[in-house]
């Protein structure tokens, strides 16, 4: 946020978030939601990340109704810093934490075993975000044996749109890891009817973009 931002708003954050549906990729309805914070910049100081994880546990357990579940974006360092993991205790059973990549940093084990000391606290899901596009998603499956891969939407579309064969060869890889780990599949970025078939060929679970239904934005001051 800019300084001319901060003293409009009295140094309180402008949350702007999408709230973007995922859908069964054979019943085509909707499973679940991934809340994504847009906001430009991002909070600087580690108060208004830690008001920032508040606010969006707020939003996550107000959307994610019996049925159906919400996401929402944590990294290595977020998921470290005390106050947020304690903010994070309140998730209900109905939260999925996406774990991002964050070059460097802690250990990968160190923050598994945080995401799994939730999921055997609260009952929450784990997602290992943006798959095949980062050096460490395989390393973060291993670790964690999460209930959700996300594959990346870049590597989707470059497999739809520009027909690449190593971006196939890169989504059957890790949709073999995925299912060997026992995770659901979930294909992001899925803009239409090709890539919904192509994700459907590769046994793919779950898929969220435009073509499934675009994503609301709302916001506010925190």
């Amino acid at each position: 946020m800019s300084n001319s931002q901060r003293v409009l708003y009295g140094n309180r954050l402008l949350c702007k978030y999408h709230i973007e549906p995922i859908a069964d990729i054979q019943t085509r309805k909707t499973v679940g939601y991934e809340i994504l914070c847009r906001s430009q910049p991002y909070p600087e100081t580690t108060d208004e990340w830690r008001t920032w994880a508040a606010y969006l546990t707020d939003i996550a357990n107000d959307i994610a109704v019996p049925g159906t579940f919400a996401a929402i974006n944590m990294d290595s360092q977020q998921l470290h810093d005390p106050v947020i993991a304690d903010t994070l205790s309140a998730l209900n059973k109905n939260i999925v934490i996406e774990w991002t990549e964050k070059p460097g940093g802690t250990p990968i084990e160190d923050t598994a075993a945080i995401l799994q000391k939730l999921r055997n606290k609260q009952g929450i899901r784990i997602a290992i975000d943006d798959a095949g596009a980062g050096a460490d998603g395989i390393q973060r499956i291993m670790a964690t044996h999460p209930d959700f891969v996300k594959i990346d939407g870049k590597l989707i579309q470059a497999a739809t749109i520009h027909r690449d064969p190593l971006a196939f060869a890169g989504i059957e890889a890790i949709a073999h890891i995925a299912k060997m780990a026992g995770a659901t599949l979930v294909a992001e970025w899925v803009e239409s009817e090709r890539e919904w078939e192509i994700c459907q060929q590769y046994g793919i679970n779950l898929v969220q973009g435009f073509y499934v239904q675009e994503a609301c934005e709302k916001q506010r001051r925190i």
